[in-house]
C-alpha cells in the first residue's frame, strides 16, 4: 500500500491540558521535510501501521533523528514494558522519548462521568482515558526504571531525557450532536457515529467501507465502492457480529466519513 507522509502528518494531533497530562505534546506536524515521501505501507494492524509511518517520518525530517524505537525494557528476566521512540532534537540536542497512539474514538456520553472516559473506541473496548492512565502510571515512569538506565547508558545517552507525547486521533460523535466540546477536542473530531436503526443512505451516492487495516490509510487509496443496496447489507453482516463499521460516503467530489454502530 503507498502511503504519502504527508497525510499521516497532518492527520489531526490531540494536545491534551496538562491537568490532564502533564506532559508536552511531540508535534509531529511541524516537523520540517524536504518534500513529500512515498512509503510502502505493510499490511499489518492499524497500532503497528502508525509506528511504521511515525519512523519514517522522523527518518525523512531534517529536525530530529531516531537513537533508538521499540526498546524492550527486562528485568530479572521479565520484560516490564517498551519504550517507543528516543528521538535526538537536532536542534537543542535534546533526547525526547516519545510514546505514539493512533486513535479511532468515538464520544459516548453516558460510558463515563469524565469526558476523558465518554472517548471509547467504536466496539467498546478503549478510551482515551485507559490511554491516558497508561501513560501516567506504565508508560512514561517506565524512564526511571533500573533496566531502562541500563540500556541508556549503552546508548551512551546520559543526559535528562524529555518525555512527549504524540497522539494520532480521529474522533466522532453522535449524529445530530450540537457540539460543545473543549477547543482541543473540537481540533480532532472528523465525523459522526450513528444508530444502525437510524441509518439513512442516499440512493445517488456510493459507499465503501475500508478494513481496519485500512483506516489509516488516504480515502484516495479506496478502490471499491458500493450502491446504497449493497453497503447496507455489508453493514449489516458486520453488526451482527457486534462489529462497528467505519463508512466512507461519496457525493460527487465531497467524501464523508461516519461510524455505524451495533451498541
Amino acid at each position: 500500500m503507498t502511503y504519502p507522509l504527508s497525510h499521516f502528518i497532518n492527520l489531526p494531533e490531540l494536545h491534551l491540558p496538562s491537568e490532564i497530562l502533564n506532559l508536552e505534546p511531540f508535534r509531529l506536524s511541524q516537523v520540517t521535510m524536504v518534500n513529500d515521501l512515498l512509503v510502502e505501507t505493510p499490511n499489518i494492524i492499524i497500532g503497528k501501521q502508525g509506528e511504521f509511518l511515525f519512523s519514517e517520518t522522523i527518518k525523512a525530517a531534517l529536525d530530529y533523528t531516531i537513537l533508538a524505537q521499540n526498546i524492550q525494557i527486562n528485568h530479572k528476566k521479565i520484560t516490564v514494558g517498551e519504550l517507543d521512540y528516543l528521538i535526538k532534537d537536532n536542534t537543542t540536542n535534546k533526547t525526547i522519548h516519545t510514546e505514539l497512539a493512533c486513535k479511532f474514538y468515538l464520544l459516548k456520553e453516558d460510558q463515563h462521568q469524565q469526558l476523558e472516559g465518554q472517548w471509547i473506541g467504536p466496539n467498546l473496548k478503549d478510551t482515551l482515558l485507559d490511554k491516558v492512565t497508561k501513560f501516567n502510571e506504565h508508560q512514561f515512569p517506565l524512564i526511571n526504571h533500573v533496566a531502562t538506565k541500563e540500556i541508556l547508558s549503552s546508548l551512551n545517552i546520559s543526559e535528562a531525557i524529555e518525555q512527549q507525547y504524540c497522539i494520532k486521533a480521529k474522533l466522532f460523535v453522535p449524529e445530530n450532536l450540537v457540539l460543545n466540546l473543549p477547543e482541543y477536542y473540537k481540533n480532532c473530531v472528523v465525523g459522526v457515529w450513528k444508530k444502525v436503526k437510524n441509518l439513512k443512505l442516499k440512493d445517488k451516492a456510493t459507499y465503501a467501507i475500508p478494513t481496519k487495516r485500512e483506516w489509516l490509510l488516504p480515502v484516495d487509496n479506496v478502490e471499491n465502492w458500493f450502491s446504497s443496496d449493497d453497503i447496507s447489507a455489508m453493514i449489516n453482516e458486520q453488526i451482527s457480529h457486534k462489529k462497528s463499521p467505519l463508512i466512507y460516503e461519496k457525493n460527487g467530489d465531497s467524501i464523508t466519513s461516519f461510524f455505524v454502530v451495533w451498541w
